[in-house]
């Protein structure tokens, strides 16, 4: 497969490459909004206020502190971790 088609293929359909030299993992290629949603995961796991505020509403979930049916939920936004296959490339 040439280059141009894996990051065609990583864009498109987020497909991800583990790039090997001597049989070990180099390089990562990805699509740019995998690797955008990867930098924003690194950032809120390095952001200690944004952690803590997660563990408390956690807490607050198990102790029944959540929202009802009945009242307004805040909206969010999903984040997915994203996974990584073993497609391996040898250069």
């Amino acid at each position: 497969m040439k280059l141009t088609e894996l990051i065609e293929t990583a864009q498109l359909k987020g497909q991800r490459y583990i790039l090997e030299h001597h049989q070990c993992p180099a390089a990562v290629l990805l699509g740019y909004e995998d690797f955008e949603n990867l930098m924003e995961i690194i950032a809120e796991q390095n952001d200690r206020e944004f952690q803590e505020s997660l563990r408390q509403s956690m807490a607050e979930a198990k102790a029944g502190k959540g929202y009802t049916k009945d009242e307004e939920k805040p909206s969010f936004e999903l984040v997915f971790t994203p996974t990584f296959t073993r497609d391996l490339l040898m250069y």
